[in-house]
């Protein structure tokens, strides 16, 4: 079993706050892990650990494709029929 500070330092303090201010605790940012621990229950912080596990999967690289653009060519204007008198 995974130790409550190496729970904390995986979890990012982002996700501690969040899960802190939906308990509708009031949270500063100044505020460092282990006081935003201490507002949560162990339990909670076991369900944030767990969720990043879960989501921790390695990603296969996109590959890129080049944008291919069309060449604009301007359409030559035709040339108008003069009418003559006669």
């Amino acid at each position: 079993m995974v130790s409550k500070t190496e729970m904390l330092k995986a979890i990012p303090k982002v996700k501690l706050e969040s899960a802190v201010r939906k308990k509708r605790k009031k949270v500063a940012k100044s505020w460092n892990k282990e006081k935003l621990a201490e507002q949560l229950s162990f339990d909670e912080i076991r369900k944030l650990y767990a969720g990043l596990k879960a989501k921790v999967k390695p990603t296969k690289k996109k590959v890129s494709k080049k944008k291919t653009t069309k060449k604009v060519v301007k359409k030559k204007t035709t040339k108008r029929k003069v009418k003559r008198r006669r």
